[in-house]
């Protein structure tokens, strides 16, 4: 029934406010700044201070670590500890009586924080919504990330859904990008000349 209705553009406008899905997701600071860009996704985010804690007790836990980094021993430990020195310096300042909302800007920007985030059929379904946008190769990575495990969840409990979401060159048949990556060749043929359209 929701393909049927999909396919007709006059009703599948009528489904984005009855079709939704409600996701915790633990990002980096970066990734959130990253986020709040898609502004038609609403999101709810945890206190700054209360991630700040955690990030102090528990700092290799708090982190999140690009994978190109994590690969990495000696690119592991410089990131690891300059972290580290951020974390101390933070907490240097707070003790010198600097207000929080100050000492705050030296938190490092892989610090994790948790978000609440609310997608409507729109962003699960339309080429322009945020998992098609999210899934692409030229998204951040921890986006492309969370949008696919969103899609892989939704495949969970259930699977026609599911099979009208994916990466905007699924969905509008060609890749919209002047550089095209190996995801369209997924969907159907591709020549190299065409410079990102079927």
């Amino acid at each position: 029934l929701i393909s049927r209705v999909l396919k007709d553009p006059s009703k599948a406008s009528s489904l984005i406010p009855f079709l939704s899905a409600v996701f915790l997701e633990p990002l980096s600071l970066a990734a959130y700044h990253q986020s709040i860009r898609h502004r038609t996704v609403p999101t709810a985010v945890e206190s700054i201070y209360k991630a700040i804690a955690r990030l102090i007790r528990h700092p290799e836990k708090s982190l999140i670590i690009p994978p190109k980094i994590s690969s990495s021993e000696k690119l592991l430990n410089i990131f690891l500890e300059s972290s580290k020195s951020l974390i101390e310096y933070y907490e240097v300042l707070t003790k010198l009586d600097v207000p929080l909302s100050d000492a705050v800007y030296l938190i490092p920007q892989a610090m994790k924080i948790y978000v609440v985030r609310y997608y409507n059929a729109f962003n699960l379904l339309w080429p322009q919504g945020y998992v098609a946008m999210r899934t692409c190769s030229y998204s951040q990575w921890e986006e492309r990330r969370i949008a696919y495990e969103i899609w892989n969840s939704i495949a969970e409990k259930d699977p026609e859904i599911a099979s009208l979401m994916g990466e905007r060159c699924k969905l509008l048949g060609y890749c919209p990008e002047r550089k095209w990556c190996e995801i369209i060749l997924k969907y159907q043929e591709h020549r190299r000349d065409s410079q990102g359209r079927v």
